[in-house]
């Protein structure tokens, strides 16, 4: 009985991360399109749900633009506290980064 709980459980935590992940494809979606239609990235989540391009920010979830605008990254801590999800707008791409400040190092100023 130990094992099957112990199975199941981890089939949680990655279907949680498959989720977070997903979610922050969607954001990196919404930003990008933002920055099309403004020419900078967004000051804050904040932003995209007063212009309606996302309904909610689920909690976990951090963004940091350039003081410039002209590059941003999104991180969320993976459901297994190793490391999380990052998209940096640099690559276009999300990745497994080890922590969130490794994700910031994109960011240009």
């Amino acid at each position: 009985m130990i094992s099957t709980y112990s199975v199941g459980n981890n089939v949680k935590v990655e279907a949680k991360d498959v989720i977070k992940k997903a979610n922050v494809v969607q954001i990196s979606k919404a930003i990008s399109i933002y920055q099309v239609f403004h020419g900078y990235y967004p000051y804050t989540f904040e932003e995209l749900l007063n212009e309606g391009d996302i309904k909610e920010i689920p909690n976990g979830y951090t963004y940091q633009r350039s003081a410039d605008g002209q590059s941003a990254v999104i991180f969320s801590l993976s459901e297994n506290g190793n490391g999380g999800w990052c998209w940096n707008s640099e690559s276009g791409g999300i990745k497994l980064a080890d922590s969130e400040s490794d994700c910031q190092i994109y960011i240009k100023n």
